[in-house]
């Protein structure tokens, strides 16, 4: 994939707005995290370990994998899906939710991560939504 600086910079900036979070001083600017473009059957193994819809994946201190078929410059929809796994690169990347069971954290994490998408599908008029619900992590009940 070629460079997505740019594009991820508006994101990471659209994510700081549309979840109310500033939480860092004026100014900080968080390094962008790895991003690679990898056949699905890539993402179904990490994600999933069968076949699945999961498009993206957030691996911690590896990156953001994002299926080679998603077209994150001209689709809006599959630009959510980065905008959603970025969320997830920021929740880690500012620890916001260390310390919590591990359920808890997948709950908060995957909230925020959809909230987050769906308010920013609207705020560029996308006809598309995400789910209200997701599907809960393998253990979790």
């Amino acid at each position: 994939m070629e460079p997505l600086s740019d594009l991820v910079a508006a994101l990471m900036e659209a994510i700081v707005i549309l979840s109310g979070d500033g939480g860092l001083p004026a100014g900080t600017v968080l390094p962008p995290p790895e991003i690679a473009s990898v056949p699905h059957s890539q993402i179904e193994a990490m994600a999933c370990g069968r076949p699945c819809a999961v498009r993206a994946i957030f691996v911690p201190r590896l990156g953001i994998f994002v299926d080679d078929d998603l077209d994150v410059r001209g689709d809006p929809f599959a630009r959510s899906i980065l905008l959603h796994e970025l969320v997830h690169y920021r929740q880690e990347l500012l620890a916001r939710l260390d310390g919590l069971p591990p359920c808890e954290a997948y709950r908060r994490a995957e909230w925020e991560a959809y909230a987050v998408q769906d308010a920013w599908l609207e705020s560029v008029h996308s006809s598309r939504r995400v789910p209200t619900q997701f599907v809960t992590a393998r253990g979790c009940r």
